[in-house]
């Protein structure tokens, strides 16, 4: 038999984090290092990450090279800019390739197709979205109706502008997960798009209380939140964390521009604004103004008209 004693130290301050024993029969080696590295992946996920939630995205692979795809999928994705998120659909792809029963890399494809629209890098969003829908139906074949598809389908709905259906599905993925911090941020940025900027707030809060790295795409949501119910500090202040951890985050620098543009420092949103230009030359404020499925329509035109007045183009 083998055992195996893993440990794991935060090398900065010595402190004990993690730890467990692994016993096994060693009669097929390279079948008890896939299992073993696979336990290891998949509790630190859950105690680093994303919680409890990882042990359900990680449960219907049975290719440990799949899962590996998945998580590097995964920490691109995360970095929210264009160029992560289309290294990201790759690295899906690829994970499915190596395992087509593996549920999770189709959910997070689906997601990056729904960057093409968010990013602005297609010239034809339905044609994105039908995607992200192909792959939500797949995912729903392997493993059913999880919080993690309904997630999906609440932001796929969001983008065709069916608030209702949005946030009737975010709903259904709290319900079902309500410790999962996934489940919370797509309602709280299903309540923001539909103006009840209180409730996202309060949902967008849960969220980042369960997720231990605070994601920056939870704290942008949540800064859009705070500039919509006029709470400009606040918003800032939330801006300025995300910007402090990734200096080229788009949606950050944008909101930026607009919440200091309310705040009365116009110097200030005209420097964001540069910054937004900086990252992205092609910024366009007609683009979004086309494409946001905000439901306050004349508060979203505020932001718009703030943007070009501090200096983006139309």
């Amino acid at each position: 038999r083998l055992r195996i004693n893993a440990q794991l130290i935060d090398a900065t301050s010595g402190h004990h984090l993690w730890a467990e024993n692994y016993d096994h029969k060693l009669d097929d080696i390279f079948s008890v290092q896939d299992d073993i590295c696979k336990s290891i992946m998949v509790a630190l996920q859950v105690e680093l990450t994303t919680g409890e939630m990882a042990t359900i995205y990680a449960d219907t692979v049975n290719d440990i090279r799949a899962y590996e795809k998945y998580l590097k999928g995964l920490e691109r994705i995360w970095r929210r800019n264009k160029e992560d998120s289309l290294i990201a659909q790759q690295l899906f792809q690829e994970a499915i390739t190596l395992d087509p029963e593996y549920g999770a890399p189709y959910i997070f494809l689906g997601y990056a197709y729904l960057d093409e629209v968010w990013f602005g890098m297609t010239k034809k969003p339905s044609e994105s979205i039908a995607k992200a829908e192909e792959m939500v139906q797949k995912a729903i074949a392997i493993k059913g109706h999880t919080a993690i598809a309904n997630s999906l389908l609440s932001n796929i709905y969001l983008l065709k502008k069916d608030l209702d259906k949005a946030i009737a599905y975010a709903e259904k993925a709290v319900e079902q997960t309500p410790s999962d911090a996934t489940s919370y941020f797509y309602l709280g940025i299903a309540l923001r798009y539909n103006g009840q900027y209180e409730a996202a707030i309060s949902s967008l809060k849960k969220a980042l209380k369960l997720n231990p790295v605070r994601p920056l795409f939870y704290l942008n949501t949540l800064a859009w939140a705070y500039t919509f119910s006029k709470q400009y500090g606040e918003a800032i202040s939330t801006w300025n964390e995300t910007i402090e951890r990734n200096p080229d985050y788009l949606f950050a620098h944008a909101g930026l521009t607009a919440a200091h543009w309310f705040n009365n420092s116009q110097d200030q949103a005209r420097q964001a604004a540069k910054h937004v230009l900086r990252i992205n030359p092609k910024f366009s404020v007609g683009y979004w103004e086309k494409r946001s499925p905000s439901k306050d329509r004349a508060l979203a035109k505020q932001v718009y008209d703030a943007w070009r007045k501090a200096g983006l183009p139309e």
